[in-house]
């Protein structure tokens, strides 16, 4: 191997002293240790035991060579061969260390100087040669771990430990051993008996300790709804402690678990029911059992009318007809209602294992209504119950109101009193909820003041439904007296002047306002016209009081100056 090739293996520049030599022979060897290299596969430790065997051969070569700091390197030929490829046994941690030694070592001190000469002395004798380094010994490869300073020993450590719990002067030292190694065993066999379960298993052992050391309770009623509560009777000098309850809601059969041994009072209730006390003994893993036997009887119960809904407290029961089995003995009271009716009270006398028989009788009677015309719709107790005629055969006795509403009438507002097991009857005129005409206002409404200089208003809005019938235009507005008043229907009393038996038409007397006369034309609807009381309603002198649509409001010829008012479809109200 050349010289510069060494040089070039150990990263290093031609003429490199003995020291940078050692420092990069230690770094290298570290580099390419075979433990690094083995983690990085098969490859990386063959080139890692390749790179050190050259490393060791440069090394070998260029320590023989190397001059020490301060002093000329011993002159060698260009190629020198290579030492003999002897197998390193030298660490590179002690290699380091030796090349950081060398370097803090202090110069070596000079020589004494020689004592003086007895006798004249002889000639000097030439100066020997300055000795030359001698070359290092090869430094033997390091091992397959790069050395760490060895761990302090535990012994010490654990005999501070064994000290501590078995002190020398103490005569339990000499079992220490022994107690110390059955702990170990337990601790073993601890730690594997809680490793070995799954949490199911140990689940099921906490489940099963708790069936061994507590008792259950089961409690069977014959009441679906019955709740349970048990509590234990503490015994002297013991804490009382909470009562224990059964499902929430009350059942039939229910199941009180992990109750801790001991007597037990046991308390049942269904609602309506006097409370059941029971005294009762629990015993470890062990189920007692305890049935509750409410006392019961049953009632059939109907009602006039049938059909009402039937509570007992706050629990409905159904309808009447009705038969209800499990009913406290005594007297209970019952409320009954029928639909949109007041609430009904009701007292009866339930006989222990047997069934009664009663009749509640809701105060009512029968209601007819009327009206004119008929087809009006009827409301009552909130909600539409029919039209007009109407017969209602059961309504509650006392004070009842209704609504009845007939097309293009307004609703009518009543109240009608039923006695209990009576009829009351109710003829409406739903021309009455109308509103009254009062000609003078309508006059002052739709009025305009004569003009000397114009013969007529305004002719705007003349056209149409506005025109009148007679073509006379002279103190009337006409588009305010047809948007305001005209074909509206209203009511209206006045005495009869004449009545056309051919026309149905019924001409009342005249009138006066501050603005004007004016008389009232009725054309009667053919229902009234056959009506057999209507001769007695339209004899001449006679006040009659109708209804009907305002058609048309017209000005007289001159000079008559007489507002003429027109109904058609009439009805005469009674």
């Amino acid at each position: 191997m050349e010289i510069k090739e060494c040089y070039g293996i150990l990263e290093l520049e031609v003429g490199a002293t003995r020291e940078a030599i050692e420092t990069a022979y230690c770094r290298l060897l570290e580099r390419w240790h075979p433990d690094r290299a083995a983690a990085r596969g098969p490859a990386a430790a063959s080139e890692a035991q390749r790179m050190i065997q050259a490393v060791n051969d440069a090394y070998q070569t260029l320590i023989k060579i190397a001059p020490v700091a301060g002093k000329p390197a011993t002159p060698q030929p260009e190629n020198v061969p290579s030492a003999a490829k002897a197998k390193p046994t030298l660490t590179a941690w002690k290699a380091e260390q030796l090349a950081l030694a060398r370097q803090s070592a202090p110069p070596p001190p000079p020589p004494p100087p020689p004592p003086p000469p007895a006798s004249p002395a002889p000639p000097a004798p030439a100066t020997p040669p300055a000795p030359t380094a001698q070359p290092m010994k090869p430094v033997p490869p390091p091992a397959p771990r790069s050395p760490k300073p060895p761990p302090a020993s535990p012994r010490s450590s654990l005999q501070v430990f064994y000290d501590g719990l078995f002190p020398p002067e103490s005569p339990r030292r000499r079992f220490g051993p022994i107690i110390i190694a059955v702990g170990l065993v337990l601790f073993v066999l601890l730690v594997a008996k809680c490793v070995s379960k799954s949490p199911e298993q140990l689940q099921a052992d906490a489940a099963k300790h708790i069936a061994e050391t507590t008792g259950r309770l089961t409690v069977k009623s014959n009441r679906p709804n019955t709740t349970v509560e048990a509590t234990r009777i503490a015994a002297a000098g013991e804490t009382a402690s909470a009562a224990r309850n059964g499902t929430d809601g009350g059942a039939a059969e229910q199941v009180l678990s992990a109750l801790p041994p001991g007597r037990y009072t046991l308390t049942a209730r269904s609602t309506g029911w006097p409370d059941d006390r029971q005294e009762v003994t629990i015993e470890a893993g062990r189920t007692a059992e305890v049935a509750i036997k409410f006392k019961t009887g049953s009632l059939h119960l109907e009602s006039e009318p049938n059909g009402a809904t039937v509570r007992l407290g706050e629990e409905e029961l159904g309808k009447t007809p009705l038969t209800i089995a499990q009913l406290p003995p005594g007297e209970l009271q019952f409320v009954l209602q029928y639909p949109s009716w007041p609430a009904f009270p009701f007292k009866t006398t339930i006989t222990e294992n047997g069934e009664a028989t009663a009749t509640a009788h809701l105060p009512n009677g029968k209601l007819v209504v009327l009206s004119n015309p008929p087809g009006a719709t009827i409301r009552m107790w909130g909600r539409t119950v029919g039209q007009t005629p109407q017969t209602f055969e059961h309504v509650p006795a006392g004070l009842n109101k209704l609504n009845v509403r007939g097309k293009d009438f307004p609703a009518l507002d009543v109240s009608v009193t039923v006695e209990d097991r009576g009829e009351a009857k109710l003829n409406l005129e739903l021309g009455v909820g109308l509103p009254l005409l009062d000609p003078a206002a309508l006059l002052r409404d739709v009025w305009v003041p004569d003009n000397p200089d114009k013969l007529a208003p305004p002719a705007d809005g003349l056209s149409g439904p506005t025109q009148p019938q007679n073509g006379i235009i002279r103190n009337l507005h006409r588009k305010r007296l047809y948007e305001t008043w005209q074909h509206k229907s209203f009511r209206y009393s006045g005495t009869v002047k004449a009545y056309d038996r051919d026309t149905g038409q019924i001409e009342l007397a005249e009138q006066k306002s501050e603005l004007s006369k004016y008389r009232v034309l009725v054309n009667l609807s053919p229902g009234a016209r056959s009506n057999k009381d209507l001769s007695a309603l339209v004899a001449k002198g006679a006040t009659i009081t109708f209804y009907g649509r305002l058609d048309a409001v017209e000005e007289s010829h001159w000079p008559a100056k007489v507002i003429t008012f027109e109904f058609s479809d009439a009805e005469p109200l009674h």
